[in-house]
């Protein structure tokens, strides 16, 4: 059911022919309703009309859509002539506007006087914010200054400003929140207007942006998930989801200047916002800048969780000594790498306290003491400020690989002495203080052997085959030689 939304006014309006825009049809009326009525084939006519205007002209109109068996009602509303007669005027426009549910809409604006089209205006885009709009939408006006020769006055379709309106709000929501779901929508939504045009020969061809959408989406997903490589570098140089948003703008620059004018502006200013973030590594001052950026952009966005991880993740990259401890999902990342990097920035205090803000944020609070959500917020700003202001770290001489053997028994270290193993023998293991190339022997349990693993170390389990007789008691140096006692490696991970 396709509903007309309208305006009535005092005017005595004449008889016009009316016709839509590249149509045959001729509709000859008084009021432009009972021709939009006809013409568009409409099932509900709602007229909003003051009290002088209905006693003036509703008769005439009702009984005009009376002929098309068309069933009218009218919404009163108030002259607006002052700021409380404005806002009961939004009020009801508001409120009929957002009844129609899913079924098409029309507004007709040509008989709206004073500050009524505005306030129509004002109610479709708040109902398009909160995504109560009718897919299908149609602003229309009767142009009656535009009558031809022959007499034939044409009904504009002017929901390219709605589009333009909702495009635009989607732009400025991606720039405020880094949420690009409105844009997407909204570039869906004008790709099937400007298709269903060139369908019906009214555009030359079909529209083009849907590699933007691609683009977009792909962006804001990679914002939405931290996806920081993806973002930023893509698994090879230059092909991450920013560059390519970049590219995408820029090829729809020319679709945009003659479609959506007033949307050139905001895409240029999206692109501004973005490039930054556009590295080939994230190793070294290149990366550490695109980094920043990244982590202020979402401090802007309101975003404390992401700002303070993506601190973290740029203060580990600070102590990196080569891309492959930066650059994930790359040829030549290497995980031993960037956790010897990650061991170094956790040793100083400022990458403690940034890893801190973001833990807890990460945690939701949930602790003995939490901090307000202000004082929250303030602290990912300190741990934002205090990783931008921190220096790139001298690489530091790597240490010495060790060999640690982790057991409380003696006759396990006597054995080992007599196979000659040189380790250094420990009660206890710290996983924090293994470093890449150590080598682990013991009999660990395996979280703390997927730990080893992810330092970068290398784990040798002592196996052997103790009968059940054997079991509970201290073994010695001969007995582990004669259940058949060897080093044998193993790898873990968590999952």
């Amino acid at each position: 059911m396709t509903r007309l939304i309208t305006f009535l006014g005092t005017t005595d309006y004449r008889e016009l022919a009316y016709a839509r825009p590249g149509g045959n049809a001729r509709v000859r009326t008084r009021f432009v309703a009972r021709a939009i009525s006809e013409l568009w084939e409409c099932d509900q006519v709602i007229v909003m009309a003051t009290d002088k205007a209905w006693a003036r002209n509703g008769e005439e109109l009702s009984d005009d859509l009376a002929r098309l068996d068309m069933r009218l009602e009218r919404r009163p509303i108030p002259d607006g002539k002052d700021e409380t007669e404005l806002r009961a005027q939004f009020r009801s426009l508001l409120e009929t506007i957002g009844q129609t549910g899913e079924s098409p809409l029309l507004l007709d604006i040509t008989h709206g006087f004073r500050a009524q089209p505005f306030f129509a205006a004002s109610a479709l885009s708040l109902l398009m914010a909160s995504n109560d709009l009718p897919v299908d939408t149609r602003i229309t006006y009767g142009a009656m200054e535009a009558t031809d020769a022959q007499g034939i006055t044409p009904i504009w379709d002017l929901t390219p400003f709605l589009m333009m309106q909702e495009l635009a709000q989607g732009v400025a929501t991606l720039k405020d929140t880094g949420h690009g779901g409105p844009l997407i929508r909204a570039l869906r939504r004008e790709t099937e207007r400007l298709s269903a045009r060139k369908r019906a020969g009214e555009r030359a061809e079909f529209d083009r942006s849907n590699a933007l959408v691609t683009a977009v989406e792909r962006f804001c997903n990679d914002l939405a998930t931290l996806r920081l490589p993806s973002l930023t570098i893509g698994r090879t140089p230059g092909k991450g989801s920013t560059q390519n948003l970049l590219e995408k703008l820029k090829e729809y620059r020319e679709t945009c200047a003659r479609d959506h004018p007033a949307l050139q502006p905001l895409l240029d200013d999206l692109a501004e916002m973005a490039r930054p973030l556009v590295t080939d590594t994230l190793f070294g001052e290149e990366g550490q800048k695109a980094l920043t950026h990244l982590a202020r952009l979402y401090l802007g966005f309101s975003r404390p969780l992401e700002a303070a991880a993506v601190a973290r993740e740029g203060y580990v990259g600070l102590f990196a000594e080569s891309p492959a401890a930066t650059d994930a999902g790359c040829d030549g990342f290497d995980m031993a790498a960037r956790a010897n990097a990650e061991m170094h920035a956790m040793r100083s205090e400022t990458g403690r306290t940034i890893a801190d803000t973001r833990n807890d944020l990460l945690h939701a609070g949930m602790r003995k003491n939490p901090d307000p959500a202000d004082a929250a917020r303030r602290n990912a700003e300190r741990a934002v400020s205090d990783y931008a202001a921190a220096p790139l770290a001298p690489p530091e001489p790597a240490a010495p690989a060790r060999s640690l053997f982790v057991t409380r028994h003696p006759g396990a270290v006597e054995w080992a002495r007599r196979q000659g193993l040189e380790a250094e023998v420990v009660p206890h293991l710290n996983p924090a203080e293994i470093r890449p190339g150590d080598t682990v022997i013991g009999t660990l349990p395996v979280h703390l052997v997927a730990e080893i693993c992810r330092r970068g170390a290398r784990y040798l389990h002592l196996t052997l085959h103790t009968p059940p007789e054997a079991r509970g008691r201290e073994l010695s140096a001969d007995d582990l030689e004669a259940f058949g006692a060897r080093l044998q490696a193993y790898e873990a991970r968590a999952t």
